[in-house]
């Protein structure tokens, strides 16, 4: 029988190697849209930037 402190270890590199892949699925799906509608990323990128300037105009 395993200790109950494995199974823990066990069920966390579980969850972490589960919400690496969750997150490169993420990234995945992201560049492909930005592939498909490079404008629509754009956009938003122009949006954050200049959000960011705003908040920060010394740093950018």
């Amino acid at each position: 029988m395993l200790a109950p402190a494995f199974l823990a270890v066990a069920s966390g590199q579980l969850e972490w190697h589960g919400a690496v892949a969750f997150s490169f699925e993420v990234c995945r799906g992201i560049t492909a849209f930005g592939r498909q509608h490079p404008d629509a990323l754009a956009t938003v990128r122009q949006t954050v930037f200049l959000a960011a300037r705003r908040l920060a105009p010394s740093l950018l």
